[in-house]
């Protein structure tokens, strides 16, 4: 499983089937809230991602920059 932790940081973990079987039975105390994603960041994120994987789809990228 993938997590990312309270700082911004991302990890990994296995889970066993009683970690699991826990988790399910504690899910109703954890709290669903979440607020809205800044719609400015996003689109630098997506923006910013297009540009750095452009160069795999256009072998003439560095021509056309």
């Amino acid at each position: 499983m993938r997590v990312r932790l309270a700082n911004g940081e991302l990890d990994e973990t296995v889970l066993s089937a009683d970690d699991l079987t826990r988790l399910q039975a504690n899910g109703s105390q954890v709290s669903s809230e979440r607020s809205p994603a800044d719609a400015e960041k996003l689109r630098l994120l997506v923006e910013s991602t297009r540009i750095r994987l452009a160069y795999a789809y256009d072998h003439q990228f560095a021509v056309s920059l």
